[in-house]
């Protein structure tokens, strides 16, 4: 293993977090910009990941539990779209319209 692993997990999320704050602020005329982000984000995310599961295996040889913690984890960030998910549709329903236009856009 590289000594480096810590440093490029911490790269790639804070990249990951600075790019999503970005995305926030699409407009027409920076809409290039957030498009290249978009295509550059699933690049980070991926090393990211790499850099996570490559920690897995020093906690703990057993397999069995690996894939427990695996499983786990993956349900976990599964769920926690769901309620970011409820939160969105409710301010979409509750937000006047007038503000965000009929299509919902700003």
């Amino acid at each position: 293993h590289t000594t480096h692993r810590r440093t490029v997990g911490i790269a790639t999320a804070v990249f990951m977090v600075v790019s999503n704050v970005f995305q926030i602020f699409v407009s027409e005329q920076t809409w290039i910009f957030i498009s290249i982000l978009q295509v550059i984000s699933p690049i980070a995310f991926l090393v990211h990941m790499v850099v996570v599961h490559a920690y897995i295996p020093e906690l703990t040889t057993n397999v069995q539990t690996i894939t427990r913690w695996n499983g786990s984890f993956e349900a976990a960030r599964s769920l926690a779209m769901i309620p970011f998910l409820l939160v969105v549709l409710a301010l979409a329903k509750i937000w006047p319209k007038d503000v965000i236009g009929e299509t919902g856009t700003l």
